[in-house]
């Protein structure tokens, strides 16, 4: 067990019904010494209210007034860390036993400036076990492309995947040296999503190195629709079409490649936007939500 003392900051992603279990899975399975704190912005008087009387004195909360992403938390979190190391988890994020010190040890091992777990999703399958990011012409345009390992690769047990680099740590859960995140501007506020093959590149761009620990286990919850009305407003702030189509043109001027070719994106942008559905947002109550479970269920049954 590691007895550095760790800073760990749990943001809300598109998600605040999710935080309750996120904080509570990390208090339950983090051994050593840490702070835990809640970065949040917009979030509803009346979750503010839930999380500070089930959690107060056991988190340290910093609320705004309205929703910021995720680069912009980070960073005004990582002007008030005082730890070496700090880790953030986003809030749909749900960690697991021995998670913290697989990570630390990786990093006192290998003396990377940022480090990932494996990060699983639905049935236990990999969502990713480290991930690549390569640079291609198409039609005289670089175009980058990420690819998350192993994905869809059901866990069941012990595997033998070695630690090993990796070009980007996806923003659900990274452990990170905070002088070097604070010294290269390794979150850049400007982005919405992308951010962590942002940071990837901006970390490679100064030759240091990002490690992917396979001892390190965390689940990152996902629905295909969402139920709780609390989180509608901020899912849909967070992928706005326009804010969204604003950081690939950012992201092109930036590093002069393109990550939406052909609007590949674009498409994936109307399925995730499609997560709150039409009755839900005519009417963001749980009347809405049962109006959208009972279209599914006809357009299946008609299918």
């Amino acid at each position: 067990m590691s007895t550095e003392a760790i800073t760990i900051i749990v943001m809300p992603r598109d998600h605040f019904s999710t935080l309750d279990f996120c904080v509570e899975q990390i208090l339950q399975h983090t051994a050593g010494p840490f702070e835990l704190w809640v970065f949040s912005g917009g979030t509803p008087a009346a979750t503010r209210q839930r999380w500070e009387q089930r959690f107060g004195g056991r988190v340290s909360f910093t609320f705004f007034p309205d929703f910021k992403n995720g680069a912009e938390l980070r960073n005004n979190a990582l002007s008030k860390v005082t730890t070496r190391l700090a880790v953030f988890v986003d809030s749909d994020v749900y960690v697991r036993a021995g998670w913290l010190d697989a990570m630390v040890r990786c990093q006192n091992e290998t003396g990377a400036a940022m480090i990932t777990p494996i990060i699983l999703d639905r049935d236990d399958r990999i969502h990713t076990a480290g991930s690549d990011f390569f640079i291609m012409e198409m039609d005289g345009t670089s175009c980058g492309k990420m690819e998350l390992r192993y994905q869809g690769h059901q866990l069941t047990g012990p595997t033998n995947l070695p630690r090993r680099e990796t070009d980007f740590c996806e923003m659900h859960c990274q452990l990170i040296l905070v002088a070097i995140a604070e010294n290269f501007s390794v979150f850049d506020a400007n982005l919405r999503e992308f951010q962590e093959i942002d940071s990837g590149l901006t970390l490679t761009k100064q030759g240091l190195k990002m490690m992917f620990e396979p001892a390190s286990v965390v689940y990152f919850f996902y629905e295909n629709r969402l139920t709780n009305p609390e989180d509608f407003a901020l899912h849909l702030w967070k992928w706005h079409r326009d804010a969204m189509r604003a950081g690939f043109d950012y992201f092109r001027k930036k590093w002069q490649v393109d990550i939406n070719p052909k609007g590949e994106f674009d498409r994936y942008l109307s399925a995730v936007n499609g997560r709150v559905g039409r009755y839900s947002r005519r009417w963001p109550s749980p009347i809405g939500v049962k109006l959208d479970q009972l279209k599914d269920r006809l357009w299946k049954l008609a299918h």
